[in-house]
C-alpha cells in the first residue's frame, strides 16, 4: 500500500510540466467544458487552433481523462446519497477483491476509495430511497466474509459537491 502511495506522489511530481496557460484552460473547462474553443481562447489569451492543440495533448496524456454531463440527481430520482465505511478482517487486495469488483460494476457506487484509519474502503452510493441501497449495495457489502464492520451515513442534504479540481498556478 505503502508502494502505491509513494507512486502517487511521484507521479504528482511531474504535473509541473504544465503552464499557465494549461492550468488556466483545465479551470475554464472544469467550470463550463461546453464553451466554444474560441471562448476558450479569448479566456487563456490563445487562438482557438492552438487550445484544440493543448486540450487534445492534455487528453493524450490522460491529464483530461473525460468530458462528461454533470446531473441533478434529484430529477433523475436519486435523491439519496450514501456514505458507507467497511473494515476488513484482513488487509489486501486478495481478500477485497471480490467485494471491490461488485461494487465497482453497481452504478450506484459513485466513489470507492481504499482509505487510512478506523475503516479500510469508503464507498458513496446515490439511490432512489433506502430501500433501493438495502437490495443492492448492502447486500453485496453484508455478504462478504471478510467484511468485520460496516457503518452506513445518509447524507440529510449536500452542501457542497464537485469534481473540479484545484488546478493551481
Amino acid at each position: 500500500m505503502l508502494r502505491k502511495i509513494l507512486a502517487l506522489m511521484e507521479a504528482g511530481r511531474h504535473a509541473g510540466c504544465m503552464d499557465q496557460i494549461d492550468r488556466s484552460l483545465l479551470n475554464e473547462l472544469q467550470q463550463d467544458a461546453d464553451r466554444s474553443l474560441d471562448d476558450l481562447g479569448e479566456l487563456v489569451g490563445l487562438s482557438a487552433s492552438a487550445v484544440q492543440r493543448r486540450i487534445s495533448r492534455m487528453k493524450a496524456d490522460g491529464t483530461i481523462t473525460r468530458v462528461v454531463a454533470e446531473v441533478d440527481p434529484i430529477k433523475v430520482g436519486l435523491p439519496v446519497t450514501i456514505v458507507t465505511t467497511v473494515r476488513f478482517e484482513r488487509d489486501g487486495y486478495d481478500h477485497t477483491r471480490d467485494l471491490i469488483d461488485k461494487l465497482q460494476a453497481r452504478p450506484e457506487v459513485q466513489m470507492l476509495q481504499m482509505v487510512t484509519g478506523q475503516y479500510d474502503l469508503l464507498i458513496v452510493s446515490v439511490v432512489g430511497d433506502l430501500a433501493d441501497y438495502s437490495a443492492g449495495v448492502l447486500v453485496d457489502i453484508e455478504g462478504e466474509p471478510n467484511v468485520s464492520r460496516i457503518e452506513t451515513n445518509v447524507s440529510l442534504w449536500s452542501i457542497k459537491s464537485t469534481k473540479a479540481l484545484p488546478v493551481l498556478g
